[in-house]
């Protein structure tokens, strides 16, 4: 699905907490960088750092950024966003996609006490369930289940418009869902997000 262990395992554990979150938060103060995970009620933004922030991975020979050019982004990000007036900006340790060692990262953060929950608050298992399994699925059944409102299906999964149709046309042509592509539901919607 395109979505990171790290990133899946945070969204399970706001999900059970019932925290309203924007994943993939694009600002327009800084339109050419994606922050993982945006809490509207803090003015918070969650930074889930992978291997590649910490250790020479060779993403570079693929054409990403080297250790030092993923560092100074990290840089410009957080920068950006304090002096754009984010009142929190959390980076987690996820260099390993590992449960204990995403827990412990995010237990040690300040999230616990800015979100109000112990570690007994949260299924943790759960979390890695959730991080381990393919969310298209999910969708497409939440879809099928609810009266084929699309609308529902992006408030429910708090994701973007455009990325829930591809994972419904994704769907679809494995049979998982009888989505079709540009249904009145989703262009009325998507036409209704783009005007607004």
């Amino acid at each position: 699905d395109g979505l990171s262990y790290p990133n899946k395992f945070v969204y399970c554990l706001l999900n059970q907490l019932n925290i309203n979150y924007t994943p993939e938060k694009i600002f327009d103060w800084c339109t050419n960088k994606l922050y993982d995970i945006y809490i509207p009620s803090l003015n918070m933004i969650i930074e889930n750092h992978g291997k590649q922030h910490y250790i020479k991975t060779g993403f570079s020979s693929l054409g990403g950024r080297n250790l030092q050019e993923e560092q100074e982004n990290d840089l410009f990000k957080y920068n950006t966003a304090i002096n754009n007036g984010i009142s929190h900006y959390i980076m987690v340790d996820c260099k390993k996609s590992d449960l204990n060692y995403i827990k412990e990262s995010i237990m040690s953060t300040t999230l616990p006490t800015l979100l109000g929950f112990s570690e007994n608050d949260v299924n943790w298992k759960l979390c890695h369930e959730y991080a381990l399994k393919p969310i298209i699925k999910d969708v497409c059944k939440f879809w099928e289940t609810h009266n084929k409102n699309i609308t529902y299906v992006k408030e429910y999964f708090h994701m973007d418009i455009h990325t829930i149709m591809e994972y419904l046309e994704k769907g679809a042509k494995i049979g998982c869902c009888s989505y079709e592509k540009g249904n009145n539901d989703s262009r009325r919607f998507a036409m209704k997000q783009l005007n607004s």
